[in-house]
């Protein structure tokens, strides 16, 4: 994989990924995504906010056992792991 020097950036990268996947419905994905996101030590403090506030909105959205679950699956992703799996979906699109 390709090394990366600005992690904050593809952390707020992922938070856009993350509102996406939420406008086409896939909640969960979005909770993971930004969990990932709030959880990370690079994040910086303003988008580690608007994780923050996405995440609250779709703790609304999603019944209490789903959001739960997808934001514990969200707290075990790793990051070089998921870029690399954005990546390999682009390739094949």
């Amino acid at each position: 994989m390709v090394k990366v020097r600005q992690l904050w950036e593809v952390l707020v990268t992922l938070g856009f990924i993350a509102d996406l996947r939420r406008a086409e419905g896939n909640k969960e994905e979005a909770v993971r995504l930004l969990t990932l996101v709030e959880q990370h030590p690079a994040s910086l403090r303003t988008t580690r906010a608007l994780a923050t506030a996405s995440l609250s909105q779709l703790a609304n959205d999603l019944p209490a056992e789903t959001y739960a679950s997808a934001v514990e699956r969200g707290k075990a992703l790793n990051l070089d792991a998921v870029v690399a799996a954005l990546l390999q979906l682009a390739n094949d699109a």
